[in-house]
């Protein structure tokens, strides 16, 4: 369950009912003029009854139990219990920013965190995550080519690689660029999932591009989840299986995806993906070499993909802002190897969210195109292919998760 407030409103709220507590105690006063009118007391002596029936309802309408003045104190106490409300929420927030920023400021203690769980239990943070993943079972794939268009601008640097991702991931909730009939038995909401696959041509050849977004809900499947929303495979259930080592729906449909589309053999792919798009990258990037895919570098952007399985063949390019607490979240550094380089950067931004963010990621990413590490140099140069391209076609494929 979620509870939300809006403070604009619970304010305005509070002062409607000022005014209603106004109103009632002006009408209060009113009855108690009526009841020393000369003109009442004047008729009542003429029909002592009828005065008296009068004066028994201005009393019962002003200080009987369903009266003004009883009406005047509950309003008041309401009153007075919406604007503890609003204090609590308010302090709430401050509570929860205040908590965002400490954690946000020490990411270590994310690390602190894991190794207790571990050394309490016994266990690995695969097995923990695994025991996890068995109560938010995955379904299958369902993948629709939703459009295809000529024109985007072919990058020509890792920036320009985690630019196009950034746009991709935008864009995801809006339909735009797809054809009405490709989406009309989608149901309601049914707007994430969405992966780019990118065909660049340049003097080096054909290359594919291949853009993954991350986490696009934070809920996990299961009775509390969003019934518009059960479909995204990119959801924090996703995270919990793949940090555990196992399949996704999410990882299958790339895979689906790639297979649909004219990729000749010996064309060198690029998997690129950020957060959650990280681990399904490294994920399908195996299960495609598996398949024969000349998939040649895997781009990851504040990925915990340490514990995963570089697959045989491939470089991977981790970018990692040392003040995000997410890619902490794997239990350890990434693998040190010619083949696996890891680009590390602070860019503390004061928030969990911020310091997660494109925004960061952006500026790793121009620091890895000036980087004269070796390993990262050696990935430069074997993804040139997709870095010096001169025209581009964009298929957008969306991934639905279904039983």
């Amino acid at each position: 369950m979620t509870i939300s407030a809006d403070f604009t409103e619970m304010t305005a709220a509070a002062r409607l009912i000022d005014e209603l507590t106004a109103s009632i105690a002006a009408a209060v006063a009113a009855t108690c003029a009526a009841s020393h009118d000369l003109d009442l007391a004047g008729a009542a002596a003429l029909d002592p009854v009828g005065g008296a029936r009068i004066e028994w309802r201005l009393l019962a309408a002003r200080d009987g139990p369903d009266g003004l003045r009883v009406a005047g104190l509950e309003l008041s106490a309401l009153r007075g219990l919406l604007l503890a409300a609003i204090g609590a929420y308010r302090a709430a927030d401050q509570l929860r920013d205040d908590a965002q920023t400490a954690l946000a400021r020490n990411p270590w203690l994310v690390d602190g965190t894991i190794r207790a769980i571990t050394g309490v239990t016994g266990m690995s943070e695969q097995r923990i995550t695994g025991l996890i993943a068995e109560l938010y079972p995955d379904g299958r794939p369902r993948v629709r080519l939703v459009s295809s268009r000529e024109g985007d601008r072919p990058p020509q640097s890792i920036a320009d690689v985690l630019a196009g991702l950034a746009r991709r991931s935008d864009i995801s909730n809006r339909w735009s660029a797809a054809a009405p009939r490709a989406v009309a038995e989608l149901p309601d909401g049914a707007d994430d999932g969405t992966i780019d696959v990118r065909r660049l041509t340049g003097p080096r050849g054909t290359a594919w591009l291949v853009d993954l977004p991350g986490t696009s809900r934070w809920d996990l499947p299961g009775a509390d989840a969003d019934p518009h929303r059960e479909h995204d495979p990119a959801d924090f259930g996703g995270d919990i299986r793949l940090m555990a080592g196992e399949s996704t729906a999410y990882e299958r449909g790339v895979v689906e995806a790639l297979q649909a589309l004219p990729i000749r053999p010996g064309e060198p792919v690029l998997l690129a993906g950020h957060s959650e798009g990280g681990m399904v990258a490294m994920a399908a990037a195996g299960v495609l070499v598996a398949r024969g895919v000349n998939v040649t570098s895997v781009l990851t952007a504040g990925s915990p993909v340490a514990g995963m399985r570089r697959p045989p063949g491939v470089d991977v390019l981790s970018l990692d802002n040392i003040d995000d607490i997410v890619p902490r979240l794997s239990g350890g550094p990434d693998p040190r190897s010619p083949e696996w380089a890891t680009l590390t950067f602070s860019d503390q931004l004061d928030r969990v969210g911020a310091n997660h963010s494109y925004l960061a990621y952006g500026r790793g990413a121009r620091l890895a195109d000036r980087s004269d590490d070796p390993a990262v140099r050696r990935w430069r140069d074997r993804a040139a292919p997709f870095l010096t391209g001169t025209s581009c076609r964009t298929w957008a494929f969306r991934i639905q998760r279904v039983p």
